[in-house]
């Protein structure tokens, strides 16, 4: 299997890449002044946050090998969160499966409901492979046209305003359930109106970054 070369995003942007046929994916990021990085790969998303950069889209083994290598060099108070889907054209479904990252949302056309995806894992570096391996697992599922895909940083739900109050998980939810029936680009655009309106202007205090995935036919 061939992958394409991954490519880096260090600043503020919003597109869309080409991606297996029926689906359709757009990003945003929006790095602190320290900077941010997004990893994508062309067969699938891999969204990496806190941790380096070039890691290709990694399944089962490949992730638990990943965390073996990274482990030694990792200091006690590091640690990198990840998650990663690949997607498979040939018959709609996902595999996920996140390494101590949060949980990315699913949109599912066919009901308006909102589904927050807990596949279990823990982040890379944490442990040195017994436990990590044990728990770590893939998580599949079945996409319909009209379902979508948020992955995003903690950086959006921990965003605060002018109170100190924080954006949080029900507002992101919320947003993403009214606009993910206009689409992925709508999802993001919306996502990030909000998320302005909500935090003003002031300081950023985190990576904000999204990936929002839609089954297409």
């Amino acid at each position: 299997m061939i992958f394409r070369a991954a490519i880096l995003l260090a600043g503020a942007a919003l597109g869309a890449e080409p991606l297996v046929t029926g689906f359709e994916r757009f990003h945003a990021a929006k790095p602190t002044a320290e900077g941010g990085r997004l990893l994508y790969n062309e067969l699938g998303c891999v969204n990496c946050h806190g941790g380096a950069t070039g890691l290709p889209a990694l399944r089962g083994p490949a992730l638990a090998t990943v965390n073996r290598q990274l482990f030694p060099d990792i200091r006690e108070d590091m640690f990198i969160s990840m998650a990663y889907c690949i997607l498979d054209e040939s018959n709609g479904k996902a595999v996920i499966a996140r390494a101590g990252h949060d949980p990315a949302l699913l949109y599912r056309e066919e009901t308006g409901k909102v589904e927050l995806l807990r596949s279990p894992g823990l982040a890379l570096g944490v442990d040195e492979g017994d436990v990590f391996e044990r728990v770590t697992k893939d998580q599949e599922i079945e996409l319909h046209q009209g379902d979508c895909l948020l992955f995003y940083t903690d950086g959006v739900r921990e965003a605060v305003n002018s109170d100190d109050e924080e954006f949080g998980m029900e507002r992101m939810s919320e947003c993403f359930r009214n606009t993910a029936p206009l689409g992925a680009e709508a999802v993001l655009t919306r996502m990030q109106e909000e998320l302005h309106q909500f935090t003003g202007e002031g300081p950023q205090m985190d990576d904000i970054t999204l990936v929002a995935i839609e089954k297409k036919k």
